[in-house]
């Protein structure tokens, strides 16, 4: 199964633009970040593949298994951080104070209405394979927030979900202003970290260890210009602290009950966004990948579900998952998209 990784490497090369002098102005621009999160949500999907697997004892396997544990919770470490990002964007145009106005209209409850249709269609799925039995009413109740999981992947979900509730809440304390931004992202940090302590004593170390990368994102826009003036000047500085530091805390990862790893992903998301400073990845195929994230993240399980029982040989459960997936994500943002913003452009929020 090595050979996925070395099909998404030889995938993602395609395109791929070095910058030996000067550096690649769109570094973080929505096509770049595209691509970037393509290449991610792939190894999202090998990740969960891996669940569903017994994989024999060859070095081709054992390769594989390797790499996606040294890989870690670090495949999620760039949408938490191009998300903060994003947002901070729009935050800081001349408009800031109505799209926080708006926001959970037209950022959390989209994202949840999406969550929702997909826990349904899992509930549908669950039904036919005759599983539904295994969970109470109550579990199934709270899978619609994220917090209980009926087979589908849910704590992301749960924590952009509320991580979207604290930048409402952090944006609209203070008046809005470039005078109030400091101040706003204190708060955000400061709750974002309460968040994190709940977490650390209610949830798994996967639920909390890379929640910060989302704060990270909207500090990295509010320094963006200070930040490219030290990169510029001390760029490959930059990046060999940033790397020696990075190889230091790896050593150190899986002590202090996992708290070290929160340092951990949020360098390997400075390091990514440098990198991309330099090689600019992105292609069509990535780029649609990275359009239809989230339903292929939700989506993936529902043909795990159904064909592990069904097909015996790893390599094809691999591809008809992986067709089926791409097949359900692509129809599901085509069609439900449309009935998700009739809904959310009637209610007023």
């Amino acid at each position: 199964m090595i050979c996925v990784y070395i099909a998404l490497l030889l995938v993602s090369i395609i395109g791929v633009k070095f910058f030996l002098k000067g550096f690649n102005s769109e570094y973080i621009s929505c096509n770049l970040t595209l691509s970037i999160k393509g290449i991610f949500v792939i190894l999202v999907f090998c990740r969960h593949y891996i669940q569903y697997v017994t994989f024999e004892d060859n070095l081709l396997d054992r390769l594989f298994i390797y790499v996606d544990n040294l890989l870690g919770q670090l495949i999620v470490v760039m949408f938490l951080f191009y998300s903060g990002y994003g947002i901070m964007t729009q935050i800081q145009k001349a408009t800031g104070r109505m799209y926080i106005k708006s926001f959970l209209k037209h950022r959390f409850l989209p994202v949840w209405l999406s969550f929702v249709i997909c826990i349904c269609l899992f509930i549908f799925v669950n039904i036919s394979l005759g599983q539904i039995n295994k969970y109470s009413l109550g579990w199934i109740a709270l899978s619609f927030t994220g917090w209980t999981s009926i087979g589908n992947s849910n704590w992301y979900i749960f924590d952009t979900l509320v991580l979207y509730l604290i930048v409402y809440v952090s944006f609209s304390l203070f008046e809005a202003g470039k005078s109030n931004e400091k101040r706003h992202l204190i708060l955000l940090t400061l709750l974002t970290a309460a968040f994190v302590a709940i977490l650390f004593f209610t949830r798994p170390y996967y639920c909390w260890n890379t929640v910060f990368c989302f704060p990270l994102g909207m500090w990295f826009r509010y320094y963006k210009n200070k930040i490219e003036g030290i990169t510029n000047e001390h760029y490959w500085i930059s990046v060999s602290l940033l790397f020696l530091s990075f190889i230091i805390v790896f050593l150190f990862n899986g002590r202090f009950a996992g708290l070290p790893y929160i340092v951990l992903s949020s360098l390997f998301a400075l390091l990514v966004v440098l990198f991309t400073m330099k090689i600019r990845i992105g292609n069509s195929v990535l780029n649609f990948f990275g359009t239809h994230v989230f339903s292929i993240y939700i989506l993936q399980r529902i043909p795990f579900m159904i064909f592990r029982d069904i097909i015996s040989n790893n390599y094809l459960f691999f591809i008809v998952s992986f067709i089926v997936t791409i097949v359900l994500a692509t129809v599901f943002d085509m069609e439900f998209n449309r009935v998700r913003k009739a809904i959310v452009s009637h209610m007023k929020v």
